[in-house]
């Protein structure tokens, strides 16, 4: 019936530091763990530690999906394969551009480093980031993405006046 449904899923590259951040997370655990048997307030401490520990390394292990459906983008970031958000949901009508991210198109459109920024991107130096500029309102907001040469093709065909990639 000339319905659309694209989904991607896109692995962020983990920080470098995030490996010796969960170390040294563990590390403090251990540590807590062992003054609980000499002073027992520092249970508080270990409590702490292990939220900590478990909301920081939450945050390192991420995934974003994109979902097109009838010209409706909807992106969520799922952490550790277990949990997920939602970053951004709406109508692809209110797209007012999209290009690479570092193009000077997006820059334009930018005025200076107003515009609020949500990265869903891998992160990844050789992937080629594209930034999708959308209208909120009176606000503009750019959503950074690695989209898939299908969605590319379907953003092109679509809205072809909005695309330049």
């Amino acid at each position: 019936m000339g319905d659309t449904y694209l989904e991607h899923l896109v692995k962020q590259a983990r920080p470098v530091y995030a490996g010796a951040a969960t170390v040294a997370l563990y590390g403090i655990c251990f540590i807590c763990l062992v003054a609980t048997f000499v002073w027992l307030p520092a249970v508080v401490a270990l409590v702490a530690a292990i939220v900590a520990t478990y909301f920081i390394t939450l945050n390192l292990d991420l995934e974003f999906e994109y979902l097109f459906v009838n010209g409706q983008l909807t992106i969520d970031k799922i952490m550790k394969k277990s949990r997920r958000k939602k970053v951004w949901d709406g109508d692809m009508e209110s797209l007012l551009i999209a290009a690479p991210a570092d193009s000077g198109l997006v820059k334009n459109y930018d005025g200076g480093g107003q515009m609020k920024c949500v990265d869903c991107s891998s992160k990844d130096p050789s992937s080629k980031a594209v930034a999708l500029i959308v209208s909120q309102g009176q606000s503009k907001l750019k959503l950074i993405i690695d989209p898939q040469e299908t969605i590319i093709r379907y953003l092109k065909q679509r809205y072809p006046s909005k695309v330049s990639l």
